[in-house]
């Protein structure tokens, strides 16, 4: 994904903690100074909320439509206005930015707050430049708020970003497409095996538990409509009738002035699908008295109440779409902020080819995306 790319050979301090140093030729401005805010109205046909959740860097789609005669109530947003979510329930997240890419009219709502670029830039990097983390992180400075957090024009004025020359901009936009579209693909294809492994790990579950190991046993009702058919010298019975069935000890209790003992914890983590995973088991403080109807013996079985589904190839498949997302969204904040250089690489790029049906942009529900704390691996010769 990087391989080949290399720091710009000049480069000075941006002025902006956030962006660190810069290409030599690249501007850094203020958005108050390249555009203008103002603040939608109405019923949105781009929600605020749904800049948290379907929208990344781009507005390519709308969720909601109004009609042409409800549409004149609204605030219109124009090819290249970029949307900021006005509030939001975290601090660091505030602020959720995508550009509309949006031909036809279009509109939004409450709480959206509208930049209207005042000079000639590529739509598609000040949708990146303006939610990169560097971004982010600014914005989450700007925010004020106790349950509810809210950030203002007035603020998002000062966010600084850093501007290359416009054939630059191209070039970056090119880049970070093609590499969003294989991540994509990659990130598609995973969710696909995901699937099919969780399926194929049921079925054996069920087959097993419920009919046994021996394919010609003879059958009878079980009774119990979900377990349908099970080998005719098996017993039905209920749980809560051949064993004791109880919680484990729930962290976080207060202990004061109470004597504890320290002992071995198992956490949801450490309970896998047919075994225990003991690398990691932590200690917990309680007193004697808990601990002890709490102690496990053998033959315990242990379920937990919540967690994901898991088995070696699954856990492998969603660590692989995790480590994919975290490189693009670090990628990209080196790129839109001047720390690699892609003019060679994207110049070198095939044509793109129109969007498949099946590869079309995500939605963010599912994704884990990284956040400024993250890029701590750029290398030394930019940060130099």
């Amino acid at each position: 994904m990087i391989a080949g790319l290399k720091p710009y050979p000049v480069i000075k301090d941006s002025g902006v903690e956030q962006l660190g140093k810069v290409p030599e030729h690249w501007n850094v401005c203020e958005l108050g100074r390249v555009g203008s805010f103002f603040k939608g109205n109405g019923v949105p046909c781009v929600r605020y909320g749904d800049l948290y959740t379907r929208h990344r860097y781009y507005i390519e789609r709308a969720k909601s439509c109004v009609s042409q005669e409800r549409a004149v109530a609204f605030t219109p947003i124009r090819f290249g206005d970029v949307l900021f979510a006005g509030s939001g329930e975290a601090i660091e997240e505030i602020g959720k930015s995508a550009v509309n890419l949006l031909d036809e009219p279009a509109c939004c709502g409450g709480d959206v707050i509208v930049f209207r670029p005042s000079i000639d830039l590529e739509p598609r990097f000040l949708g990146l430049a303006t939610d990169c983390p560097q971004a982010a992180y600014q914005k989450s400075c700007m925010g004020r708020g106790i349950t509810v957090m809210h950030i203002y024009g007035s603020e998002l004025k000062y966010l600084s970003i850093a501007l290359p020359p416009a054939a630059e901009q191209a070039a970056i936009v090119r880049y970070l497409d093609h590499v969003d579209r294989q991540v994509r693909r990659l990130v598609r294809a995973k969710r696909k095996l995901i699937a099919l492994l969780t399926e194929q790990k049921n079925v054996i579950i069920h087959r097993a538990v419920t009919r046994g190991l021996e394919p010609d046993v003879h059958l009878k009702d079980s009774g119990v409509e979900w377990l349908g058919e099970v080998p005719a010298h098996w017993v039905v019975a209920r749980l809560r009738d051949v064993a004791l069935v109880q919680t484990g000890i729930t962290l976080g209790k207060n202990y004061k002035d109470i004597e504890t003992t320290s002992y071995p914890y198992l956490r949801v983590a450490n309970v896998q699908i047919g075994r225990l995973d003991l690398s990691q088991v932590k200690q917990n403080d309680v007193p004697s008295s808990e601990a002890i109807g709490a102690t496990l013996r053998a033959g315990d079985a242990l379920m937990t109440e919540g967690g994901d589904i898991n088995n070696n190839a699954i856990a492998r498949a969603e660590r692989e779409i995790s480590l994919l997302t975290e490189c693009r969204t670090r990628l990209t904040a080196y790129v839109v902020t001047g720390k690699l250089d892609v003019r060679e690489a994207a110049a070198a790029l095939p044509e793109v080819e129109p969007l498949a049906a099946d590869d079309e942009p995500d939605t963010l529900d599912a994704e884990s995306e990284t956040g400024l704390d993250d890029l701590d691996a750029i290398p030394e010769e930019a940060a130099a």
